[in-house]
């Protein structure tokens, strides 16, 4: 049994690979995770609004 040289030994890559697919809805991983975020920005502004309305 022969021992591997440093050469033969693949270096760990970084990121995602590139046979990874794109989403399906927004094109991009970007796009989603922008989409995540805005859409929790208005969860919290109607969660704002709500208790600053019914506070009274």
């Amino acid at each position: 049994m022969a021992i591997p040289s440093p050469n033969d030994v693949p270096l760990p890559t970084r990121g995602a690979p590139d046979d990874d697919p794109p989403p399906g809805f927004f094109g991009s991983w970007r796009n989603v995770y922008l989409c995540v975020v805005v859409y929790l920005a208005v969860l919290i502004a109607l969660m704002y609004a709500f208790r600053v309305a019914f506070e009274r």
